[in-house]
């Protein structure tokens, strides 16, 4: 089969892919904006990504307070018509004005947090396009851990744990190439199992 396309100056919604938006908030901050995000798909942008801190939770778990943020957060996005991408971190807007070494959690309470998340992301699958394997260190990029995470060992458990927990059709997205390399042991591409 051949196709041809034509060029377009159009601009059209590329689903879970181009222009994105980034939205952090605090534990137990305000929710998204659903105004908001049905002004960003009218604009044809169909994809946000939601960072939540965890920053009260280091130590217990997820209030439902914070629970509910998140599944109002997903019904907003689902009723706007766009996906989202999801990250969760300990620390980064309290490690720039609060604190001097970016606490994160350690990897009991991320276990835990992980298995209060498992009924979100099930129920939601349909709007998250992937998440990010966060948790670990500042903003939850796998570095500077001050709870001795990010060791191949602790970024392996924290992956393994997230890909237990999150449905098979939601992509994992580790940060580096480097990571994934470490993890798995190789340099060869994944084969598709």
């Amino acid at each position: 089969i051949e196709l041809t396309y034509e060029q377009s100056n159009e601009i059209f919604p590329n689903p879970e892919r181009g222009f994105m938006h980034l939205y952090l908030v605090a534990s137990e901050g305000p929710g998204l904006n659903l105004v908001q995000l049905k002004a960003l798909r009218a604009q044809n942008v169909t994809l946000i990504q939601r960072m939540y801190y965890f920053e009260k939770f280091k130590d217990q778990p997820l209030s439902d307070t914070e629970l509910s943020l998140i599944r109002t957060d997903m019904l907003k996005v689902r009723d706007s018509g766009i996906k989202c991408i999801l990250r969760f971190a300990y620390t980064g807007l309290d490690y720039v004005y609060n604190t001097k070494n970016g606490e994160d959690a350690p990897y009991t309470t991320i276990e835990l947090h992980l298995n209060q998340l498992k009924s979100i992301f099930e129920e939601n699958e349909d709007v998250i396009a992937f998440v990010q394997a966060g948790f670990i260190g500042p903003w939850g990029e796998w570095n500077c851990s001050t709870n001795g995470l990010e060791s191949t060992y602790y970024k392996t458990k924290v992956l393994e744990k997230m890909l237990s927990v999150i449905p098979i059709g939601i992509m994992v997205q580790v940060r580096t190439p480097k990571y994934k390399q470490e993890i798995f042991g190789t340099t060869l591409p994944l084969g598709q199992e």
